[in-house]
């Protein structure tokens, strides 16, 4: 008889223990299977203002025309010291590689003085002198020179030539329209153009490593 008693009242506390799990979370199931492997999510935000990235030159942004040819983005253009003879000045206009690949320059580059806050050009460009040269392969750091001959204009009439002041030169690479400004100080241009006799105001050798 008692141990009919212990039998009945083990069996209603196992009762009681289900019905009381059950009435706390009735869709909770007893789960003893393995974890399985977690998904991963993407998550994708939408930002409210557009975001600007600068972006520094690096050896891939900042390097030469993608045929080698060199760039004015590349290129550092100066005037060195001028010689003078007689009736002109003659000065090395120098093209530096400043940028992270070697690129190459061949033939004459394109030169006229410049005035104004426009920087409008002042009479006719510069006449090409000699041959074209071959063709000048400049590694980072290094230079080529095209040499630059300035006649003096005070020689030609005022009224054939048009003395204009100039602030400087406009510069192109062969065969590039865009051009760079190299400023001159103290110098005088013709205004006019075609100049009679055949006569020019400057003119302009190959660009090459020994010029």
């Amino acid at each position: 008889m008692r141990l009919g008693l212990r039998i009945a009242a083990a069996a209603a506390a196992v009762a009681m223990v289900a019905a009381v799990a059950a009435c706390g979370n009735p869709n909770t199931t007893a789960d003893l299977t393995p974890a399985a492997d977690t998904s991963t999510v993407t998550v994708t935000t939408t930002v409210d203002h557009p975001t600007t990235v600068t972006v520094q030159p690096t050896e891939t942004t900042a390097a030469s025309a993608s045929d080698g040819h060199c760039t004015l983005a590349t290129l550092d253009i100066s005037l060195g010291e001028p010689e003078g003879a007689a009736g002109s000045s003659y000065y090395p206009l120098i093209f530096t590689n400043a940028g992270f690949q070697p690129c190459t320059l061949q033939g004459f580059p394109q030169v006229a003085y410049v005035a104004g806050d426009d920087s409008h050009q002042v009479g006719d460009a510069a006449t090409q002198n000699g041959e074209t040269g071959a063709a000048v392969t400049l590694k980072p750091g290094e230079h080529a020179v095209a040499n630059l001959q300035e006649v003096t204009v005070q020689n030609f009439p005022q009224d054939v030539c048009d003395p204009t002041a100039v602030t400087g030169l406009k510069v192109s690479l062969p065969g590039d329209d865009d051009a760079a400004f190299v400023p001159q100080q103290d110098r005088t241009g013709c205004a006019a153009k075609n100049l009679p006799g055949g006569q020019f105001q400057m003119s302009v050798q190959a660009i090459g490593v020994n010029a």
